[in-house]
């Protein structure tokens, strides 16, 4: 259009006019740098062959840059990735003026690629939830980077195009509250919203290492854990990481529990259960192995790049470790770089594949992939240059390798690391219930084949190692059927300390999932009550389904209570009454009715005492780190403390159930003292009716220490991390 055809210009308002001032978003500059006041015209469609997709952005409201037929990104209204600058009229004056209006405040090297968007915006993941509608940025920035702006005008020369704008955190939160919350396919906080559905979209064609990237990605960043197969369930939710029970396919957990999908969102779970066998024994290998290896393959990365990990480029960096893995670790041929490099373009990193093809090239051309070693004397370094040459050659955070050095020594520390390291190994405990025992599960397994199973060292009449070939146990129904049930030996070690006899009428403060409590009641031969608590009531029906598939419903009793409302209410009302909302103390009294009609003491005057009482406290879970391979790195040394807090809490509310006589065994799955040693001698200086009891007699000497506490560790005893103390209160 030239400056003849144009319409007139209206004239400029008068001061104490009545028109209206003109919005900025409808203002534009033209090459002279003249305002040009001309309302802008609806966006036009967007074409890609014989498709057509309405372009709902930018809104109504957003200008043309540079007098041209293109359309800019800017608007007053929300925050600017960067403008497009237009044709120049064609003239061959292609200086880019898009750049004036598009630029924006942001800084450096993020770049948002218009083109790139119109090339990919429909080769992008097919799912339901893919975005159809927005542009992909081309890279995760930190907030110090920010979006690309267009490129320059065409037809001549070539501007240099917007260089873009606001922070991209900003950009992504006005497109979640102003174009609603499915606008851009997902809700991974931290993570690139466009390369999670590439990678969505690369699992439903079945690519499993799009899949482990998937959910490794949301370990890292959000601290989600996958339930794999070979792996065991936790929650994220509580400090303490019991791996008692198993699933059979990965669950995505945050900080507030299970995650749900947003609408048309497939999770990782269902990419998961979606793929092969083969192919999930690949992903399950690939998320526990790259996660407890992640501090060693990091500086593998590094070594052979020469640069520092890059937080705002997660993918690429990701990409590189996992093909490591892969050809260290499970001994795959190089090729397999084609797959990553695939993953790294459609997740919006086509400018890190030259990268990530350099680095892999490189190794295969040395023929091993470097591994960190110590040198001679490192005995000699400081403490602090130490636990950080430690953590990376264990691929284990500083601050437990700093607490484990000044506890066990270095050869100790270095042992222990290696067997969190190690792929773990499970065990299966024969259902007495059902007339099982370890010699005839063994049977049992040898039928089954495939399966390398032998009795455990400290148990072996009821719990059965399997050295491999658990998923064709699990496939042969063994578990569902109630012949068998995943579990450690070292809870069962804690159980074997409890005692329960025929006929006692035990409490399990802590008690779900369940794995202690339903081998608690197979020790006591079907007579007796087990009374189940936990504060969270859907945790709490996993020791009533293990009970029902195990035949044990008829010895359970289960109650939806904290251990505070219980150690506050179970001796009768404070002092004065109840005064206002009852809460907890209700439901006390309730179990208290419970249980004297079923004890035939309906009439009986006072509070139920148990004979024994089992506190499994919440803990940092230090000691299960081989089946939590994202434990450590999710774990702080403040979580310590906090831990030792909550134990101290329910430990108090604990002994106001325990009768005259009766048995307290408080246990963790924790390796650490504050929250072991250091927890029951605190506990007895505070309760001096209760007195330390030894467990000898009950379990194997080489499981105690000089004071008789069951202290098991994974690098000497093969087990998971477990400790228990005997606390009997005088008669």
């Amino acid at each position: 259009m030239t400056p003849s055809s144009r319409p007139p210009r209206p004239p400029p308002a008068a001061v104490g006019s009545s028109r209206p001032a003109i919005a900025p978003s409808v203002v534009s500059w033209h090459r002279n740098g003249s305002p040009n006041r001309r309302p802008p015209a609806p966006p036009p469609p967007l074409y890609r062959g014989s498709r057509r997709v309405d372009a709902t952005y930018p809104p109504p409201s957003a200008h043309r840059s540079d007098g041209g037929d293109d359309w800019g990104r800017q608007d007053a209204g929300y925050p600017r990735p960067g403008g497009r600058s237009g044709r120049a009229g064609g003239r061959g004056r292609g200086e880019g003026r898009g750049e004036s209006r598009g630029r924006g405040r942001g800084r450096g090297r993020g770049r948002f690629d218009r083109d790139r968007f119109d090339r990919d915006r429909f080769d992008r993941d097919p799912s339901p939830g893919a975005d159809r509608r927005f542009g992909s940025p081309d890279r995760e920035f930190d907030g110090r980077r920010s979006p690309r702006g267009g490129r320059g005008g065409r037809g001549g020369r070539g501007g240099r195009g917007g260089r873009g704008s606001e922070r991209r955190g900003e950009y992504i939160e006005w497109m979640r509250s102003e174009a609603g919350p499915g606008a851009l396919g997902g809700d991974e906080d931290g993570l690139d919203p466009h390369a999670m559905s590439a990678l969505r979209g690369l699992g439903l064609r079945g690519n499993a290492r799009a899949v482990a990237m998937l959910m490794l990605l949301r370990i890292e960043h959000e601290g989600a854990y996958g339930k794999l197969l070979a792996g065991a369930a936790g929650e994220r939710g509580r400090l303490d990481a019991d791996p008692e029970s198993l699933e059979l396919g990965p669950a995505e957990e945050g900080p507030g529990g299970p995650r749900a999908s947003s609408p048309g969102e497939v999770s990782a779970a269902e990419l998961f259960g979606r793929l092969d066998a083969r192919d999930r024994r690949q992903v399950t290998e690939m998320v526990q192995g790259v996660t407890r290896q992640r501090l060693r393959l990091q500086w593998a990365v590094e070594q052979l790049s020469g640069r520092a990990r890059d937080a705002s480029q997660p993918v690429p960096w990701l990409a590189l470790m996992m093909c490591l893995y892969e050809m260290d670790h499970m001994r795959k041929p190089a090729y397999i770089l084609n797959d990553y490099m695939e993953i790294v373009k459609r997740a919006g990193e086509r400018h890190m594949a030259g990268f990530v093809n350099a680095v892999i090239r490189k190794v295969d051309r040395e023929g091993r992939v470097p591994r960190p070693e110590l040198l001679d004397g490192y005995e000699d370094l400081p403490e602090a240059d130490l636990a950080r040459a430690l953590a990376v050659v264990g691929s284990h955070p500083e601050w437990m390798v700093r607490r484990w050095v000044r506890r066990f020594g270095v050869e100790d520390t270095v042992e222990l690391m290696e067997a969190n390291n190690e792929r773990p190994s499970f065990t299966l405990r024969a259902n007495a219930a059902a007339g099982v025992t370890g010699a005839k599960l063994l049977a049992a397994l040898a039928k089954v084949g495939a399966v390398d199973a032998v009795p455990c060292a400290f148990l072996p009449d009821d719990f059965v190692r399997v050295k491999s070939g658990l998923g064709a146990v699990l496939g042969a129904g063994m578990v569902s059927g109630g012949i068998c049930s995943v579990q450690d030996e070292g809870a069962g070690l804690v159980v074997a300390m409890l005692d329960p006899r025929p006929g006692d009428l035990v409490l399990d403060l802590c008690a779900a999932p369940g794995g202690k409590a339903t081998y608690a009641m197979h020790r006591m031969r079907g007579k007796g009550t087990l009374v189940a608590c936990d504060a969270n009531r859907n945790r709490l029906t996993l020791v009533a389904k293990a009970a029902q598939e195990q035949g044990l419903k008829g010895m359970l009793v289960t109650a939806p209570l904290s251990a505070e409302d219980v150690g506050a209410h179970w001796n009768g009302p404070p002092a004065g009454g109840y005064t206002g909302e009852r809460g907890g103390a209700l439901s006390v009294a309730e179990l208290q009715d419970k249980l004297k009609i079923r004890l035939g003491r309906a009439s009986a005057r006072g509070a139920v005492l148990f004979d024994r009482v089992l506190v499994d406290a919440p803990c940092s879970g230090l000691g299960v780190l081989g089946k939590r391979a994202d434990l450590r790195w999710q774990r702080t040394e403040e979580e310590v403390g906090t831990a030792v807090e909550m134990q101290e809490s329910i430990l108090d509310a604990a002994a106001a159930t325990v009768k005259p006589g009766g048995l307290l065994v408080y246990s963790t799955c924790s390796i650490e003292r504050e929250e072991n040693h250091e927890q029951v001698a605190r506990f007895l200086r505070a309760h001096p009716e209760f007195q330390l009891e030894s467990g000898e007699g009950l379990v194997s000497p080489d499981v105690l220490d000089e004071l008789g506490l069951l202290c098991v560790y994974p690098h000497t005893h093969g087990t998971d991390g477990a400790f228990a103390a005997r606390l009997r209160r005088r008669a």
